[in-house]
């Protein structure tokens, strides 16, 4: 474990050295696209304009298992964020204060690209690099260590890969 943690560490402090001002400013901006400022709206505004309700309350019913899924594992696990353990690391944005594990912003990220895969499959690497750079972003700004953000990946991933099935499984009952 300890092997685990001083990788992590060196990933995280490899970030920090290579900090930029353009690159801050990128990485704040990227990282919203890991919040339901972005992604509820812009699901939203798809369904709609498809004509497509039932994507949209499949799309809320995952956000919401998500949401209480990372919630959970954030209080049952409680892992330090990493300006709490690693000494002189500063974050860049604002400070947050629940468990590290896993990456809420990155899961958000790709339940939402699995879900705009599912309706745009022809754009479906470009959604997927999008959630990429928000995980990315998430170790970059001092916030995240990169398994939170590999296992926030998986989670969303799997949410959202979980909420299309279940949608397809009900469609062909109608």
């Amino acid at each position: 474990m300890e092997v685990i943690f001083s990788i992590e560490e060196s990933i995280v402090e490899w970030f920090y050295y290579h900090r930029q001002p353009p690159l801050n400013y990128f990485f704040l901006t990227i990282t919203y696209l890991g919040t339901g400022w972005i992604a509820l709206p812009l699901i939203t505004f798809i369904s709609l304009m498809k004509k497509r309700i039932p994507i949209l309350w499949t799309f809320l019913i995952s956000l919401i298992f998500l949401d209480l899924t990372t919630r959970c594992l954030k209080h049952l696990i409680n892992r330090p964020r990493p300006v709490k353990l690693i000494p002189d690391l500063e974050v860049v944005g604002p400070l947050l204060k629940y468990g590290s594990f896993p990456s809420g912003h990155t899961a958000l990220a790709f339940l939402t690209a699995s879900f705009l895969s599912q309706i745009f499959p022809k754009y479906m690497w470009i959604f997927y690099f999008m959630a990429f750079l928000v995980g990315i972003s998430r170790i970059y700004l001092g916030v995240h260590f990169p398994s939170d953000v590999i296992c926030g990946g998986a989670l969303g991933y799997l949410t959202g890969k979980g909420g299309w099935w279940i949608k397809k499984k009900m469609e062909r009952k109608k």
